[in-house]
Parts: C-alpha cells; sequence; structure tokens
C-alpha cells in the first residue's frame, strides 16, 4: 500500500516542478494563478523593530519617530516588504528603514517614510534591497498627479541619485536642474568657470524681455543680489554684458563692497558703484525736457539733490533750475548758502600737493574773491605755494580789487597789499584803494613807504614825441588842464608847483587868467628854475621854435638878452608908494612924496625913478648916492633927475 502512494506523491510534484499551479481555477496560465484573495502576514509596531522572515506588511501606527531594520538582503533573493506610514500623529513622525551590514536602499544608506500613508515595498536582489514601489493612497501619493496632490508635509521632487533633473514640454527639454543645484532656463550650459546658480537664456528670439519681475505692493518692489561673504574681495554686483564681453572686459556694473571689503578696486566697505569697462559710459533720460537729478545725503529730492543737468543740457550745483528762477543767462548754475563756507565755492588743486592753485569764492553780493596761488580756509587767508607769491581778484565794498602778498610758504597767514583797485565810480587806485574824499582821483598810484623814487614812469620807442597828456575837455570860464607837484604839507591851495594851461572858453582875470594862456608857477617857498649841467644854459623864447626866437639866455657868466626888454613900469602924479611889482617908475606932475619898501626886505632888488615934473620928488627913505652921501630928494632938472637904485639888504644905494 506504501507504495502506490509514494509513487503518487512523486508524480504530484513532478507535476509540479514542470506545469501551472491554479487555485480556485483548472486552467491556470501562470506558474501560480490564485482565482481568490491572498493572505499575507500583517504585523503593526509602535517603536523601532527589526523585519523577520515571517514578515510581509509591516504597518508603523506610533506616535513618536521610529526605526525599521530590515535583515540582510544575502540569502533572499525575491523576499519583499511592504511598509506603511499608518501614524495618526500630527506633525506625521518618521519612519527611517534601515539595512544591516552597509546594505543599501536604491544606492542610499537608508530611507525614510515622511508622511501620513506613505507605503514603500522594498524586494531583495541578494546583495542589496530595492524600491519597487512608494505611493501614498487617494491623491497624495509619491507620484505626483496631474492637477495637484493634496499633501499633509512638505514634500520633495526630483532625483535622489548624482543626476540632474531636466524639464520638458512639447518632448522637448526647457528647464534644467542639475545635481549641482544649478537652474539653468533655455539651456543646459553652465559657464565652466563661474557656473550661474541661474541662467536664462532667450536664445535666438523677437521678445526683448529675458527676465521680467513684476509685482504690486505700495512700497518698493525690487530685484536684489546679496553676497553674504564677510570677506575682504567681496561685493555684490548686477552686470550687464556686451555680445563680445566677459568678466574683464566690455560690461557695465552696478554694485557696493561688502562689508569687510579692503580690495581699494572701487572704493572702501559698503561704498556703491556704477561704472563700464567697455567704450562710453553713457548715463542720462531719454524723456524730453526732463532732468537727471544726482542726490546725497538722503533720498529727500527737495533738501537733498546736489546736481542736476536739465532737459536742455544745462548744469546746476545745488540748484534745480538753470538759472534760478529764470533770472539771468547760463549754461552752468552753481548756488550754495550765503556769505558761508557752505557757498557756491570751487577750488582747484593738481597731484603735486594738497594745496590750492586757486579758487572761485562767490561769498555774496558785493563780496567775491578769486585767489592765486592762495586759499581761504574759513577763518583766514592762506599761502598755497612755495614760489612767485600771491594773488586775488575781489570785489569787495563796492571795489574791483587786485591785492597781492609775498608769502612762499604753504599753509601760513597771508596779509593782502593793495595792488590794483577800481571803484564802482571808475576810479583807480594803484597801491591803494582809499581817495580824496573832497576830489577822488580817477587815477591814483601811491607807492607808499618805498626804496624806489619812481612812482610813474612811461616809455616808448617812437621817431617823433613820446608823451605823458593831460588835457581837460571842459571849454568852461575856469577849465584848465594842469601837471602838478604837491609837497607832504602841499593841499589844493598851498605848497605845490603847477605846469599848465587854461583852456579856450578861460575867463578868469589875474596874472595866470586868460584863453589858452600856459604857466608854470608854485604857491610854496622859493621857486627854483635853471638847468643844473654844467656850462649849459637856461634859454627861453618867444614867438617859435626858431633859434631866432630866443629872447632871453641866462648863462652862466650872466643874463643875455635878445632884442628889446619890457619892464613893468608906473607913470602918474602925486604920492605913491612903490610896489614889488614896479620897475620903472615915472613923475609927471608937481611935487610929490615916494614911499619905498624897506631894503631889509628885499635885496637885490633894483627900481628906475624917473621925476620929469613940475616939482621935485621927496623919497620916504634916503638913498645913497655915489660919492658916500645920502639923499631923499629926486630933482627934477635934466640931467639928475633919473635914480636907479639896489637894495644891499640894509639900504638902498644909487647905482648909475
Amino acid at each position: 500500500m506504501k507504495k502506490p502512494i509514494f509513487t503518487i506523491l512523486a508524480l504530484f510534484f513532478a507535476f509540479i516542478s514542470f506545469a501551472q499551479v491554479g487555485i480556485g481555477t483548472t486552467t491556470p496560465n501562470s506558474t501560480l494563478d490564485v482565482r481568490g484573495s491572498v493572505s499575507t502576514n500583517y504585523r503593526s509596531f509602535t517603536a523601532s523593530t527589526s523585519a523577520s522572515a515571517t514578515d510581509n506588511l509591516l504597518v508603523f501606527t506610533g506616535s513618536s519617530a521610529a526605526t525599521l531594520t530590515l535583515p540582510t538582503a544575502v540569502g533572499c533573493d525575491g523576499r519583499t516588504y511592504m511598509i506603511k506610514n499608518a501614524s495618526t500623529t500630527g506633525p506625521t513622525p518618521v519612519v527611517t528603514i534601515a539595512t544591516t551590514s552597509a546594505q543599501t536602499i536604491d544606492g542610499a544608506g537608508s530611507w525614510t517614510l515622511t508622511s501620513a500613508n506613505e507605503t514603500i515595498t522594498l524586494i531583495s536582489n541578494g546583495a542589496n534591497w530595492n524600491i519597487s514601489a512608494q505611493s501614498l493612497p487617494g491623491g497624495s501619493g509619491v507620484n505626483w498627479t496631474q492637477n495637484g496632490n493634496s499633501l499633509a508635509s512638505t514634500k520633495t521632487i526630483g532625483t535622489i541619485s548624482n543626476h540632474s533633473l531636466p524639464f520638458i514640454t512639447n518632448n522637448t527639454e526647457k528647464m534644467r536642474l542639475t545635481n549641482s543645484g544649478n537652474l539653468g532656463i533655455g539651456t543646459s550650459s553652465f559657464n565652466g568657470t563661474y557656473p550661474e546658480k541661474l541662467l536664462v537664456d532667450a536664445g535666438t528670439t523677437t521678445s526683448v524681455n529675458a527676465i521680467v519681475g513684476k509685482g504690486s505692493i505700495d512700497s518698493y518692489l525690487q530685484l536684489n543680489i546679496q553676497n553674504n561673504s564677510s570677506g575682504t574681495n567681496s561685493s555684490s554686483d548686477v552686470v550687464a554684458t556686451a555680445n563680445n564681453g566677459n568678466e574683464t572686459t566690455n560690461y557695465v556694473d552696478m554694485g557696493i563692497n561688502g562689508g569687510n571689503n579692503t580690495s581699494g578696486v572701487m572704493g572702501v566697505a559698503n561704498d556703491a558703484y556704477l561704472y563700464n569697462i567697455g567704450q562710453n559710459m553713457l548715463i542720462g533720460t531719454g524723456s524730453a525736457s526732463k532732468s537727471l537729478v544726482f542726490m546725497t545725503g538722503g533720498t529727500t529730492q527737495s533738501t537733498n539733490e546736489r546736481m542736476r543737468i536739465d532737459g536742455n543740457g544745462k548744469l546746476g550745483l545745488g540748484t534745480n533750475a538753470i538759472p534760478k528762477a529764470g533770472i539771468g543767462l547760463a549754461k552752468f548754475a552753481i548756488e550754495g548758502t550765503d556769505g558761508s563756507t557752505s557757498g557756491p565755492h570751487m577750488q582747484f588743486t593738481t597731484s603735486a600737493d594738497n594745496y590750492p592753485l586757486m579758487q572761485f569764492m562767490p561769498w555774496q553780493h558785493d563780496f567775491q574773491y578769486i585767489p592765486f596761488d592762495a586759499y581761504f580756509d574759513g577763518t583766514s587767508w592762506k599761502s598755497g605755494t612755495t614760489v612767485g607769491g600771491n594773488f586775488v581778484l575781489a570785489k569787495e565794498s563796492g571795489k574791483f580789487l587786485w591785492y597781492y602778498g609775498n608769502v612762499n610758504t604753504q599753509g601760513s597767514a597771508i596779509t593782502w597789499s593793495p595792488g590794483v583797485t577800481l571803484n564802482n565810480a571808475g576810479k583807480v587806485g594803484i597801491g591803494t584803494s582809499t581817495f580824496d574824499a573832497t576830489n577822488p582821483e580817477k587815477l591814483l598810484v601811491d607807492a607808499g613807504t618805498t626804496t624806489s623814487f619812481n612812482v610813474i614812469s612811461g616809455k616808448g620807442t617812437i621817431n617823433n614825441y613820446l608823451q605823458l597828456n593831460i588835457q581837460n575837455k571842459s571849454t568852461g570860464s575856469a577849465a584848465s588842464s594842469d601837471v602838478v607837484a604837491t609837497a607832504d604839507n602841499g593841499t589844493e591851495s598851498v605848497n605845490f608847483v603847477d605846469l599848465g594851461i587854461n583852456s579856450s572858453g578861460y575867463s578868469s582875470s589875474g596874472i595866470l587868467g586868460g584863453s589858452n594862456n600856459a604857466y608854470l608857477y608854485a604857491t610854496g617857498n622859493d621857486f627854483v628854475i635853471g638847468n643844473g649841467t654844467s656850462a649849459k644854459d637856461l634859454i627861453l623864447f618867444t614867438g617859435g621854435t626858431a633859434t631866432t626866437n630866443e629872447r632871453l639866455r641866462l648863462t652862466a657868466n650872466g643874463v643875455t638878452v635878445t632884442g628889446s626888454m619890457t619892464v613893468s613900469y608906473r607913470s602918474g602924479t602925486g604920492a605913491y608908494t612903490i610896489l614889488a611889482t614896479d620897475h620903472a617908475v615915472i613923475n609927471t606932475g608937481g611935487a610929490a612924496t615916494w614911499t619905498l619898501p624897506a631894503a631889509s626886505g628885499c635885496a637885490g632888488r633894483v627900481y628906475r625913478l624917473v621925476n620929469q615934473g613940475t616939482g621935485n620928488i621927496t623919497l620916504s627913505i634916503a638913498v645913497t648916492t655915489a660919492n658916500g652921501t645920502t639923499t631923499t630928494t629926486l630933482v627934477n632938472t635934466a640931467g639928475s633927475n633919473f635914480f636907479e637904485i639896489l637894495s644891499d639888504g640894509t639900504n638902498w644905494r644909487r647905482i648909475n
């Protein structure tokens, strides 16, 4: 009986080995065909545990993170485990699936289930574990679904291996996230030296927009780049590069240095900049009649505007109207604080040193200065040079000044000396700015205390007369043209010598009177006229300039008179007092008394006394005659009626 049973079993197992087995069917179409439900081992766990050979479905229902450790994959090829995170605790605790013997799960050392109802199916390949499926039930599955997923927590999408993630549309790649985290839109090729974190390549396009940022916010809306490095060379930059540009040429750069930048390339830490490396740098506004405005010290235009170029190309510093209020005419207008070091001042230096070559200092109305090799530091005038001295042009208190100094130590104080002054009445002073209050000079030259005896010199070369000329164009009755030398104690009326000529309309009387009469006279003490050259004469002429017009010559030996001589005389009757201006006195009447001046006051004076009357003349002072006697009588007897007398300073003496 045993033998038939063993035979039947052997045949059954042989059938199984070489045929298909059906459960619930007599026509199986697979090695194992089950037409009905299948039950596998189910085990739930709430804390860390290990999967065994008898487990198949492992479900986590705990409330805190746990680890499920897989057995070795070696020796159990084809074994599968289904693992689910079914925790209802929120947030969902993480289930970590660990391996043994440094085995991997799809190349990873471990795997995590981080979402509620997240499920994974693992299968052994005899050496490691592979994932055959991973999902969430419903629309929340790990397989991202069309129209979106419903997630209880943040999930990831991408690759877990060292590969990039391309995105395609119309079966063509349009965007790529590389395995190093760089994103390319329109390209998958990044700069080999400086790979971009975000690269947008519009390629050949008809759109002018490569990147646009839009939004709606009642505040500023920005595109921002920030370099978080605190390094000494760090900066944050927005750069536009020409088609033939690179990192060193043909680009424009707007940026700001990092907080620790010490490179000195574009300023110091936190300095901002805008520059280009290429051709011309154009900055402006393309809107008609609109200005390009520059501000410092704040962002309020009304108080922080410093410079503008208006729509007409006019430049304004400190003013937003060029010219200010439309007054005047200007292509360049500057405004500053009135009467202040913050005024509209300008200063010029060179690379030689820090001291100004010149300044423009419009301090306020009636006070403006342009110093040369000098400068005003807000307190006093200082020298800016080591050679050549200092000068300043100024308008000050109604006067245009050209002053000078000779301080050649840079930074040392200057005391200005008057050079040339032009006042608002058109009067010019050289060496002074103070004019005569009563008779102000048109040109006043004051050499001050000097070692030079030349105050004014006129020089030239001409084959004709060369003159210093004064001409009074008035035809008035008192007009004249005069050259005057005045003593230190002189005035307009005393202690001067005057060379002049009366005008054509001059009608005043006196010795200097008469139309176009010329004169040379003094109002001081003695008036000395002469020739200081040895053996040379003093010549007086009249009636022309020929040699025949000589009338009087004073030589070393005396006086030579050419032609007749006219003297002052008095002819009359009666008593008479002889004057200093008399020379010949003639009596044509009866007896009379003539009064002589005292001889002591007129030494060298000569009088000619003639009595052609009917009686004798009695002289008030006795005259010493030729024989040593004296007489007071001038008779009318022919041959004896003429005295020529001379004062010797003591007495009157008859010399004929």
